[in-house]
């Protein structure tokens, strides 16, 4: 919010803006420089009103949970934002605006790509850091002048002011589709994000391009309580998202039904409070079109929410002939009908392809893929001699898997979950096609100020494939930020901003929290090296005389979870590829699993909600994983219920036993087949088995690619490519597979800022603020009676 200019608030801002001695934590005395005095410096500053700290070049920032002011404007006010672009850094206090101008700053006068990382847990505040970082480059940029404002691509021609706006819609639309509500914070958001903001040489903005990383997709079936699911199926419901065809046929689908009659909404509709859905569903239509979405585009978007919800409403009826074979088939209702419908389907097809499962390939005769653990020993197994289970495109010598009930839910979930990822992935290169300079042949003819050779912005947006599975995309973010030079010749700089899950300990921690601490331990370990590995190297070959600073190096952590030979991620690989090949060698025993998940009574109909996730851990459990854990870590039963973690051990051995190491038991000794504890650089964490292995595959049966590939609608058959790879899993999608494109090395030259955030509480009415230094305090295994 603005507030009245009735003085010029140049002197003003001067003196609210100036740094003092309180600001930097450097410029502190050494007696205050321990870990209790700095949590009380911390908690101080916060009661005062001040939510940034320095450290350096580091910013700490506390989650304030209001709108703070200084001399009468907004901390995030235009007029603040020119002031620190304007004036000397060196005599302003600390402020996210004082990191993005000395990253824009760097861009300019060195012609070299900038990086800001913005870090910390759950509710800190790291989504609305970075778009205050965007609303900076978009406020102070000067107007786009150069051969790029020129240049058009098809329906539309590109200013400065035109890219500036597309890129702050941009921003509005993806924390719609990818922020929900959490117990921690209100807008979460639920994916790791790196924005590039591409500049030319003159400073102005020219466009930017989004790279996605693990979109948390179970939260589209199911929620924990006092969650949501996604912010956009709410707007969606309110009818907010409705109307914007321009004709009949690209109308989009206007929702029938309320929140509350959605399984995968919990049967409620839940609401944020502050926020209107209706008018922040219109907010979001708005940026839609103002990026560049067609009628016919929304109304992909719109048909897509309306197949996810009617897929998770969807119930099965099972039965089964004389010979004990069996099967299932959708239950009475409309769900069905609406899910095929929206999606350009026949019914008939849609239903086969959720109750059945072609074991072998028709196009390659090799293996069928298995998909989601629904266990081919658990229905009836046979041949489709030009029986009902059969469906377009089925040789009719291929062997058929008729579904059990809930195997028959499990796959609609997971068609709703894979469906939404894909939505979100194509909607991402939509935007990324308005905005990105390097898609439409943006390149630069200005003229070029004397100085360092120009650095390339990143590799192309159709740079080669490369891994998606669940680690990758946080070694991309993580990678990412330190990687090399690009060798793209795109033309233009970048300022990028990598915004990623906090870390997280929950009350139930699976692969999707592994992952995403995983991730921060990565950052961590960039940051021990830019910070103080890099810089005491330096003055050790300069021979400079100072007193060494030590530190606790998280690399046993990262080598223990990512490494090829015995660590976690590769044991979980190695099991998920044992699980799969009993899973095809024999028929086994009836799966239990086939009647547990989401099943709905003695009458064999299966209920909705997230029950299938639950069944489907059941019924393949994480036996092979947990023993190759145990087995490699050293995890014994006589160690568990020791004393909690703490950082230290030995260090010295390769094997990572007990709790010596970094991975061992739980705390209680009766949760040892239930879960295990890795002791992060923030804390130790609990992860439960269930559902490991299952999360980990996160594989499609092909024969729902099959299905929705032949949709009747273009955009939506285009996020199912035709093509199956060996396993005759649905492939990722084409956004997925993009090159992760190359960011700054600091090592090379380039600048890489970090933002650091610590949060209070978990939202307004939490914890109190004290309780931040206790937290902080606890990870840093600091005993300190004044701590508590």
């Amino acid at each position: 919010a603005q507030s009245s200019r009735s003085v010029d608030p140049s002197e003003s801002l001067q003196d609210a803006y100036e740094q003092g001695r309180d600001d930097d934590l450097t410029l502190l005395d050494e007696a205050d420089l321990t870990d209790v005095a700095i949590a009380k410096h911390l908690v101080a500053r916060h009661a005062e009103g001040n939510m940034y700290t320095a450290i350096g070049d580091l910013l700490v920032s506390v989650n304030p949970f209001s709108t703070l002011t200084k001399a009468g404007y907004s901390l995030v006010d235009p007029l603040v934002a020119e002031h620190y672009n304007n004036t000397d850094k060196l005599t302003l206090g600390p402020h996210i605006f004082r990191v993005a101008a000395s990253a824009y700053a760097h861009l300019r006068s060195r012609h070299e790509n900038a990086c800001i990382i913005i870090t910390g847990e759950s509710g800190s505040g790291k989504t609305i850091t970075a778009k205050h970082i965007l609303q900076f480059s978009a406020m102070v940029t000067p107007g786009n002048k150069s051969a790029a404002a020129a240049a058009t691509r098809p329906g539309s021609a590109r200013s400065g002011e035109a890219v500036k706006a597309q890129l702050v819609a941009s921003s509005t639309l993806l924390e719609a589709m990818g922020n929900a509500q959490t117990a921690r914070s209100d807008n979460s958001s639920r994916f790791g994000k790196y924005l590039e903001i591409q500049f030319d040489y003159a400073g102005g903005m020219a466009g930017g391009r989004v790279t996605s990383y693990l979109l948390e997709k179970c939260r589209v079936i199911a929620q924990a309580p006092r969650e949501r699911s996604f912010h956009v199926f709410y707007q969606h419901c309110a009818g907010a998202l409705a109307g914007a065809g321009t004709d009949a046929a690209t109308a989009p689908v206007a929702p029938r039904r309320n929140a509350e009659e959605f399984a995968s909404l919990m049967h409620e509709a839940r609401r944020v409070p502050g926020t209107d859905d209706a008018v922040a569903g219109r907010e979001v239509l708005d940026s839609m079109r103002l990026v560049g979405f067609s009628g016919a585009e929304v109304a992909t978007v719109t048909r897509v929410l309306k197949a996810v919800l009617a897929l998770g409403n969807v119930c099965f009826l099972e039965q089964s002939d004389a010979s004990g074979h069996h099967s299932s088939h959708a239950a009475p209702g409309p769900w069905l009908g609406e899910a095929a419908e929206a999606l350009g389907v026949a019914s008939q097809d849609l239903e086969s392809a959720l109750t059945s499962h072609c074991l072998f390939d028709p196009l390659s005769g090799g293996g069928g893929g298995n998909g989601n653990g629904s266990g081919d020993g658990g229905g009836c197994s046979g041949s489709s001699d030009g029986g009902g289970a059969e469906t377009g495109g089925r040789d009719a010598n291929a062997v058929v898997k008729f579904l059990r009930a809930g195997e028959a839910k499990t796959n609609a979930d997971s068609l709703a979950k894979e469906c939404y990822k894909r939505l979100f992935d194509w909607v991402i290169d939509k935007v990324n096609s308005g905005t990105d300079a390097t898609r439409f042949g943006c390149h630069l003819q200005t003229a070029r100020s004397e100085g360092p050779a120009p650095i390339a912005a990143g590799s192309s947006a159709t740079g080669s494939p490369v891994d998606s599975s669940r680690a990758a995309w946080a070694r991309r973010g993580s990678e990412g930020a330190a990687g090399g030079r690009s060798e793209g010749g795109d033309g233009f700089l970048s300022l990028g901003v990598l915004d990623i899950y906090g870390f997280e300990i929950l009350e139930t921690n699976s692969l999707e929290q592994l992952c995403i601490n995983y991730a921060n331990e990565k950052l961590q370990q960039l940051s021990i090296a830019l910070t103080l590995k890099e810089e005491q190297a330096k003055y050790a070959a300069d021979g400079l005389d100072w007193r060494r600073v030590d530190y606790r190096d998280n690399a046993k952590v990262v080598a223990a979870l990512e490494s090829s030979r015995g660590g976690v991620f590769a044991l979980l690989d190695e099991a998920g590829t044992l699980s799969r090949g009993l899973r095809l060698t024999g028929p086994g025993p009836a799966s239990p699993g086939g009647a547990e998940a989401g099943d709905g009574g003695s009458d064999g109909s299966s209920g909705g909600g997230g029950g299938s996730s639950s069944g489907m851990s059941k019924r393949r459990g994480a036996g092979p994983f947990a023993s190759a854990l145990r087995r490699e870590f050293g995890i014994r039963p006589a160690e568990a219920g020791s004393a909690p973690p703490t950082f230290g051990g030995s260090g010295n051995s390769s094997k990572f036993t007990g709790w010596d190491g970094v991975v061992g038991p739980p705390r209680n000794r009766r949760d040892l087949d239930r879960a295990f504890c890795v002791r992060h650089f923030a804390g130790a964490v609990e992860y439960q088995y269930d559902g490991f292995l299952e999360k980990n595959e996160d594989s499609l049966f092909h024969d729902l690619a099959d299905c929705l590939a032949a949709s009747d609608l273009a955009d939506i058959a285009g996020m199912w490519p035709k093509e199956l790879p060996a396993a005759g899993l649905a492939p990722s999608s084409p956004s997925t597979n993009a090159g992760a494109t190359q960011k700054t090395s600091p090592s090379g030259g380039g600048g890489c800022d970090f933002w650091s955030l610590m949060s209070p509480t978990g939202k307004a009415q939490g914890r109190a603020p004290p309780e931040v230094a206790k937290r902080f305090l606890a990870a840093k295994g600091t005993d300190d009676p004044a701590a508590k």
